[in-house]
C-alpha cells in the first residue's frame, strides 16, 4: 500500500532485477568455444577473461562498420545512426554512446558531442577547474556523476548533497525541495565563475538531466555489448549459434540465419539423423 516515494523515505531500497537474454548467449558461446578448443584454452574463465579485456581494436572498428546484428543494446536503429554518425574508437566511446542514445540525450547533448569528438566544434569548459570533470566527455555534460562532481568542487556541496541534487532534478521533485539546492548551487558556483553563468549552468542542468544516464550503468551495458562483439568477431560461429540457441522470435531467427550466411558461416537443414 505504500507509494514508491513513501518507501524510499522510510528506507526501503528499490532495486530493478533485469533478465538479460545477452547473459545467456555469452554464457553458451564462451561453453561452445571452450568444448571446441580446450587445447587453446585452459579454462572457461580464460575466455571470459580475455573476452572482458577491452583491447580488441577489431571489436571497435566492427561497431564503427555497423556490424551490431546480435550485439546488445546496438541494434536498434537510434544506437546504429548514433554509431555511424560517431564513430567507436576506444572503450570510453562505447560508454558514451550507451548514455546519448537515451531519450533526449542525443538532442541535448548528442550533436555537440559528436561536432567536438569529429574536431568540427572548439572543445570548451565553463571553468578550468571543471576541465577533469568534463575531459572525457568534450566539455560536455553526459552523466550524472559529472553533474555530482561539479556540484562539489565547483558550489560546494557534500556528496550526499550533490547525490540528492541528483535525484531532485533527475526526477522533478517538487519545487520546495528545489528551490534551496538551486541557490546553494548558484551561490556557491558564483564564488568561481559570473553569477549569470552559474545560473545558466544550472539551467542546462534542469534541461538536459532528466536524460542523464548514470556512468555506472552505462560501462556496465557497454562491457556486454563490447564482449557480446568480441564473441561475434573471433568466434562467429559460436556466437552466433547461442544467439540462435536463446532465441524465439521467427523474425529474429531468421535475421541471425542471414547474418550466418552473411559471415560464410554454413547453415546445413534438419536432419533427423543428427
Amino acid at each position: 500500500a505504500f507509494t514508491i516515494d513513501e518507501c524510499a523515505e522510510i528506507g526501503i531500497i528499490k532495486i530493478d532485477i533485469l533478465g538479460v537474454k545477452a547473459v545467456f548467449v555469452v554464457m553458451d558461446a564462451i561453453d561452445a568455444i571452450y568444448h571446441r578448443y580446450n587445447d587453446v584454452y585452459a579454462s572457461r574463465e580464460e575466455i571470459i577473461s580475455k573476452s572482458n579485456a577491452l583491447d580488441d581494436s577489431k571489436v571497435y572498428q566492427a561497431f564503427t562498420d555497423g556490424n551490431l546484428t546480435g550485439i546488445f543494446q546496438a541494434e536498434a536503429a537510434a544506437y546504429r545512426h548514433l554509431i555511424a554518425e560517431m564513430g567507436i574508437d576506444n572503450f570510453n566511446d562505447l560508454v558514451a554512446s550507451n548514455a546519448l542514445v537515451r531519450p533526449g540525450a542525443m538532442t541535448t547533448q548528442g550533436a555537440s558531442y559528436v561536432a567536438r569528438k569529429k574536431g568540427r566544434e572548439e572543445v570548451t569548459y565553463p571553468h578550468p577547474m571543471l576541465e577533469s570533470i568534463l575531459r572525457e566527455t568534450y566539455g560536455k555534460f553526459l552523466y550524472q556523476e559529472q553533474l555530482m562532481q561539479t556540484a562539489v568542487e565547483l558550489a560546494g556541496f557534500s556528496w550526499s548533497e550533490a547525490d540528492y541534487l541528483r535525484k531532485i532534478i533527475g526526477k522533478k521533485r517538487d519545487s520546495a525541495d528545489f528551490e534551496p539546492y538551486r541557490v546553494k548551487f548558484v551561490d556557491g558556483a558564483s564564488k568561481h565563475i559570473p553569477r549569470s553563468m552559474a545560473e545558466y549552468m544550472w539551467q542546462d542542468f534542469e534541461k538536459s538531466s532528466t536524460y542523464m544516464f548514470n556512468k555506472s550503468h552505462a560501462v556496465g551495458y557497454s562491457m556486454l555489448s563490447y564482449q557480446t562483439m568480441w564473441l561475434k568477431v573471433n568466434y562467429p560461429t559460436e556466437f552466433i549459434w547461442a544467439s540462435l540457441r536463446n532465441e524465439n522470435n521467427k523474425t529474429s531467427i531468421s535475421g541471425f540465419l542471414m547474418e550466418a550466411r552473411r559471415l560464410s558461416i554454413p547453415v546445413k537443414p534438419p536432419d533427423v539423423s543428427h
